[in-house]
């Protein structure tokens, strides 16, 4: 079962999670995000390493990493992986 994480400590592991995943800079991640994924944090129904996969698994990842949805998604169900097609995704 994940963690439950402190309100700060939430935010901050979804900072990183998008600058990290999506490319973004810091001051450049939606409160929407930062509620949304922190809140999953702070009540325990995700892990951060679910929280990377959600967010690698999203448009907005695709539409910014250069590779195309279908061929990826593709590619990762063949060798069932995840979309990202990472390991341990």
């Amino acid at each position: 079962m994940p963690k439950n994480w402190d309100p700060t400590e939430a935010g901050e592991r979804v900072r990183d999670i998008y600058v990290q995943v999506l490319g973004r800079k810091r001051n450049e991640v939606d409160d929407a995000g930062l509620i949304y994924w922190g809140g999953k944090l702070e009540r325990g129904e995700l892990s951060v390493r679910e929280v990377v996969r959600e967010v690698g698994e999203s448009e907005e990842y695709f539409g910014t990493s250069g590779f195309e949805v279908g061929a990826n998604w593709r590619r990762g169900a063949r060798w069932g992986r995840g979309a990202t097609g990472g390991a341990g995704a």
